[in-house]
């Protein structure tokens, strides 16, 4: 499935999360995460720099994690296209990668219903 067929923000997953911890926790859970997207989108674009693959590795499975559990698809699927790299011994260009998280992150923004 391409990115353009894929859904930016899966709300059927933040359905299911809100249905089994609770509304509030849903919220806060999302509200989270999209306050650390900066700080791990600018950690991953740095790690790539230093060449230490576990750090990078650590931080895409983390974003791609934490992506999904929100629904957050075009995200969730690039840090499985990064994961695939590494693993085969490619390290992208971080400021490359930043700027492809950035994007991705902007669509999600945008996507994300606003609950206040």
């Amino acid at each position: 499935m391409t990115d353009s067929a894929r859904p930016v923000l899966d709300s059927r997953v933040l359905l299911r999360l809100a249905e089994q911890a609770g509304q509030e926790t849903a919220q806060s859970f999302l509200e989270t995460y999209l306050g650390l997207l900066p700080f791990r989108r600018k950690r991953t674009a740095y790690l790539l720099s230093t060449g230490d693959m576990d750090a990078v590795m650590d931080a895409v499975q983390s974003l791609r994690t934490t992506s999904s559990m929100i629904g957050a698809r075009h995200l969730e699927h690039y840090c499985r296209y990064l994961e695939f790299q590494l693993r085969s011994g490619s390290f992208p260009d971080p400021e490359t990668v930043l700027s492809a998280l950035a994007t991705h992150a902007e669509m999600l923004i945008a996507e994300v219903p606003r609950t206040h």
